[in-house]
């Protein structure tokens, strides 16, 4: 068995599956934030956007629909990532780092808008890294942010680990998401942020066989925490199925279909000038 680090996972397994979303999560969020963005902008020109977790840059490709952007910086921790995201949006400039430490390479009062889209639950404390990420913007610039919370994720952790082989016994804050929705924005207050706009996407998640919940948990990214176990194909894949499918017949539990919600949170702050 092999253990990956978060950037060569997303290099080998999840850059080439990410624009799949197969839920529509993904592109559902996208949209709710990008209409939270219209409604309180206008039609009032961006000069410098950042995503400090750019993915394929599709979040780009939505906003050049809607507004005038000058510059388009993309950071993301794969590179894989980044080639695909320069190739489908080549204005974008690139970073290559943690999101968490984004801040050490770009000026203070830098950005109009900042996205963070579900990006906390990789970096730790997210409160962290919204204090480190204040000072890049501009006065009155705006952040937005889209994540799950612990709200949703108890009963799909709870079938992930059963699934997969786990990391470590977890807490509920070593999940890196708010609690729910008004914790997040109430952490935002405290930090010096105005909430502008929020809500709470519910998106089900419907798992039909077992596939596709391991495709979904591990092309997509879910099971990502600081190292991951990644079952290697194809003899232990064919051992590791055959074990599900004496589980399956043995305790309901592990049986498909499988139902599950989603909370998104989606939130947009100003900074306090």
């Amino acid at each position: 068995m092999q253990v990956l680090t978060k950037r060569h996972l997303y290099n080998r397994q999840i850059a080439n599956h990410y624009n799949k979303d197969p839920f529509a999560i993904l592109q559902t969020s996208r949209d709710a934030a990008l209409h939270q963005l219209k409604l309180a902008r206008g039609n009032t020109p961006i000069n410098t956007l950042v995503d400090v977790a750019v993915g394929t840059a599709n979040s780009f490709t939505d906003t050049e629909e809607s507004f005038h952007v000058k510059n388009y910086i993309g950071n993301d921790i794969s590179p894989a990532m980044l080639d695909i995201a320069e190739d489908a949006f080549p204005r974008m400039t690139r970073l290559c780092h943690n999101a968490a430490d984004v801040h050490k390479y770009l000026s203070t009062e830098y950005a109009d808008v900042i996205y963070m889209h579900f990006v906390m639950s990789y970096v730790g404390d997210y409160r962290k890294l919204l204090t480190n990420i204040k000072p890049l913007l501009r006065d009155d610039g705006l952040i937005s942010i889209t994540t799950s919370t612990y709200q949703s994720l108890p009963e799909l952790q709870d079938l992930i680990e059963t699934y997969l082989p786990p990391i470590h016994a977890r807490t509920k804050d070593d999940y890196g998401v708010p609690s729910s929705r008004e914790q997040l924005v109430e952490d935002l207050e405290t930090l010096g942020y105005e909430v502008v706009a929020q809500e709470t996407l519910k998106i089900p998640l419907i798992f039909r066989h077992f596939r596709e919940f391991w495709n979904y948990a591990y092309k997509c990214g879910w099971h990502i925490k600081h190292k991951v176990p990644v079952i290697g194909e194809p003899f232990n894949w064919i051992v590791f199925r055959l074990l599900i499918a004496f589980l399956q017949a043995r305790y309901p539990a592990f049986r498909f279909p499988q139902e599950y919600t989603a909370d998104v949170a989606v939130v947009l702050a100003q900074k306090k000038g």
